[in-house]
């Protein structure tokens, strides 16, 4: 290999070194994307991990926190524990999560095993192991994970963010907590 070549290889994985990096000091990823709020809630359905679908607007009159999360991502498991604690405090009349996993369809075994481990009784589990093609990841115009919508019960996306604090900031201002 000329001295060319080896710098061009050397810059390369610099580079994709200073990538990865900056992907696990932000999180999974350092946009937030989704699109301004308040605004219409898309039409979409969940492809629950249960088996069959649920459309969202199964959820009129309920509030309903609709978080796009990866049984990869450190910062996702997180968010869902602490959305799994908060969910618990709320009344399942008036409140739903709805956990729409990104796994590959390879990965459902580590998925399973990382959602027994977590013990997610309060939420809704949503897996279509079409990753970031899911239908509600693109309807919702998610870009990165974790991450929450909140969607009021009328159908309007009022919140955004990338952990619980935007649900309990939400609550909170509503007078619900």
């Amino acid at each position: 290999m000329d001295i060319k070549t080896q710098t061009a290889a050397r810059k390369s994985v610099l580079a994709c070194s200073l990538l990865i990096l900056t992907f696990f000091t932000n999180g999974c990823s350092s946009n937030d994307a989704g699109g301004p709020v308040p605004r219409p809630a898309p039409y979409t359905r969940f492809h629950l991990l249960s088996g069959g679908q649920m459309p969202l607007e199964e959820y009129r009159g309920k509030i309903v926190a609709v978080v796009f999360w990866g049984s990869w991502c450190r910062s996702s498991r997180s968010t869902l524990k602490d959305i799994e604690k908060l969910a618990r405090e709320m009344n399942p009349k008036h409140f739903a999560v709805m956990a729409v996993s990104l796994d590959r369809i390879s990965d459902e075994p580590q998925l399973l095993s990382v959602l027994n481990k977590l013990s997610l009784t309060h939420i809704e589990h949503a897996y279509s192991g079409n990753e970031s093609l899911d239908e509600a990841y693109l309807a919702f115009k998610a870009e990165d994970v974790p991450h929450v919508f909140v969607v009021d019960e009328y159908g309007t996306i009022v919140a955004k963010g990338r952990s619980e604090s935007v649900i309990e900031d939400y609550l909170e201002k509503r007078g619900l907590r």
